[in-house]
């Protein structure tokens, strides 16, 4: 309601139509703080548009029923005796100066809150006064007062504090918001009044927060900015309907004129048309129709086919890389089977004199010394021998160093169940772990499966012995 020249709000705004950023609610706790143990004047400072209302009606929703809050939004023509008035009917008391009514308060034991907005317009010498009561009601007294201003109010509280009222006045400045709290801000004010959210972009966003830095001052006038382009924009497009529906309608009013006004020339015109007779006999052409298409048979061009070449493939040992991880580096054996071709019976009886003689001399005539050198078998009876008597084995980890490879042994208590191999390629010596030994691919492809997680989780897989050497 409105009386005299300021405005008493008891009831400012509803709790759902304020924006309620993090840091006021932490500065409303601190202001809750100071109103039950310390006694002082409580000024909220900010610019012109930073949010000081909304502030001061979030704090006024936050008081439970044992405040009574009022309310003031102060102008420049404000006269404090119309104020003094107001307090006493608010709060039911007798007439008197500000100190008596504080007294009165007091003696009440009920705490007063009251709240005054763009209090830079309150006098000096009103200020003076009310911190004078507030001094002498005590630290535990019920009368407390919270203002709203902008900086020009600093002037005069600086003087009052140097003069008389030394600690006894504490500025809480509301700050500028984080860029979340921007956009919720920004979203929040858009529905309140109106706006399609849908406008709101994160390019609109980013720009209102680098712009502003989180001013709240600075956020409402770009703000404000933005929403009378959208304002003027579909102010426009409005305009520019209208005029469309205008030029329609009065095409279409042209069109029924002239079309009213030459009537009965299309009319003459539409009775000559359709008053010639219209045949239903159907001319049928004898003549045969003559097509310049040459048949196709007489262009196409034929290609005999003639078998593909056979393919060659080379054939890989699966059992080897079935399980080998394809993180791993192994070296790929191409295994080309040797084809038998029939033999003649003379080339058979010399074939088995080659192998007699060849058994022969694989049995030593006498001991050989030890620095004495020794035959080899041929390549070919390597790769046979070593594809009859390969065994497989799980590798687990593999390490450059001895060391890492014994501290995993003993981290995981492998000592009795694992072996140590070492392996040599081009990248150096590697020392390999490994767990069991089997015949069979399959058996040790299967234990895999079983192992415990704590060991899976290295990827283990199956590798032969035979590249391997064995250490310990």
């Amino acid at each position: 309601m409105n009386e005299g020249p300021f405005k008493h709000d008891s009831n400012h705004m509803k709790a759902n139509h304020l924006f309620k950023p993090v840091s006021w609610l932490s500065k409303i706790d601190f202001i809750h703080h100071l109103t039950l143990f310390n006694n002082v004047l409580m000024v909220v400072l900010g610019e012109k548009e930073a949010g000081k209302s909304s502030f001061l009606s979030l704090l006024q929703l936050s008081f439970d029923h044992n405040f009574h809050v009022m309310m003031i939004k102060a102008t420049a023509s404000m006269d404090m005796e119309d104020l003094k008035q107001e307090m006493i009917r608010e709060f039911n008391l007798k007439q008197g100066d500000i100190s008596s009514i504080v007294d009165q308060i007091n003696a009440q034991k009920a705490h007063v809150v009251l709240m005054i907005d763009n209090a830079h317009y309150l006098p000096e010498s009103w200020m003076a006064e009310v911190l004078a009561a507030i001094r002498d009601q005590g630290n535990h007294g019920c009368f407390h007062l919270c203002l709203a201003a902008d900086y020009s109010i600093v002037s005069s509280l600086n003087h009052l504090v140097n003069k008389e009222f030394n600690n006894l006045v504490h500025t809480i400045e509301l700050g500028g918001l984080n860029e979340n709290e921007t956009k919720t801000y920004v979203l929040h004010r858009a529905q309140r009044e109106g706006f399609d959210e849908s406008l709101f972009s994160e390019e609109v966003f980013q720009k209102i927060y680098k712009s502003s830095a989180g001013d709240f001052a600075k956020i409402n006038g770009h703000l404000n900015q933005y929403m009378n382009g959208i304002q003027k924009n579909s102010l426009n497009k409005t305009i520019l309907a209208h005029t469309s529906l205008a030029v329609c309608l009065a095409l279409a009013i042209l069109g029924i004129t002239y079309t009213l006004t030459n009537g009965s020339y299309l009319s003459e015109t539409f009775r000559n048309i359709f008053s010639k007779p219209i045949s239903g006999e159907l001319v049928v052409e004898n003549e045969p129709l003559k097509s310049a298409m040459p048949y196709w048979k007489d262009f196409a061009s034929f290609q005999p086919l003639t078998p593909a070449p056979p393919l060659q493939s080379s054939i890989s040992s699966i059992e080897e890389n079935e399980f080998v991880p394809k993180s791993a580096l192994v070296d790929k054996v191409i295994y080309i089977p040797k084809i038998n071709i029939a033999k003649k019976p003379s080339q058979e009886k010399s074939s088995s004199n080659k192998i007699q003689l060849s058994s022969l001399t694989k049995t030593p005539l006498f001991h050989q010394n030890e620095g004495t050198t020794t035959s080899f078998p041929s390549k070919n009876a390597k790769k046979i021998k070593a594809r009859q008597n390969k065994r497989y084995t799980i590798q687990l980890v593999a390490a450059i160093r001895r060391s890492t490879i014994k501290n995993f042994v003993e981290k995981y208590h492998l000592s009795k169940k694992t072996k140590i191999y070492q392996r040599t390629d081009k990248n150096g010596h590697w020392y390999i772990l490994t767990l069991g030994e089997y015949e069979n691919l399959n058996q040790a492809k299967n234990d895999i499966h079983h192992l415990p997680y704590a060991l899976v989780k290295f990827h283990p897989w199956v590798r032969p012995l035979s590249e391997l050497k064995y250490l310990g």
